[in-house]
C-alpha cells in the first residue's frame, strides 16, 4: 500500500511541476512545418505541436497566443489561439 501512495504523490508532484512551468506565448508566426509539427515565432523561438491540435488555421505572419509547457527539454505548445 505504502508503494502506491509514494507513486501517487510522485505523480502528483509530477503535475504540479508540469503546471509551474507553462506559460503564455503572444507572437506572429514566422514559419509552421505541418509535417514536423514545428512552430515557429518571429523571435526566433520554435515549439513542437502537441500531437492532435488543430493547426489547420496555422499560417505565417498571423498572431497566435500559445500555451507553452515545458515537458523534460521540450517546449511543447499544448493550445493554440488565433487572435
Amino acid at each position: 500500500m505504502v508503494k502506491f501512495a509514494t507513486y501517487g504523490f510522485a505523480v502528483a508532484l509530477l503535475a504540479a511541476a508540469t503546471a509551474a512551468n507553462a506559460e503564455s506565448v503572444t507572437s506572429t508566426v514566422r514559419s509552421f512545418d505541418a509535417n514536423q509539427q514545428v512552430l515557429v515565432i518571429d523571435d526566433g523561438r520554435s515549439f513542437a505541436v502537441q500531437p492532435g491540435l488543430d493547426t489547420s488555421q496555422i499560417e505565417p505572419g498571423m498572431t497566435v497566443t500559445l500555451n507553452v509547457e515545458q515537458i523534460g527539454n521540450a517546449e511543447i505548445v499544448t493550445e493554440i489561439s488565433t487572435n
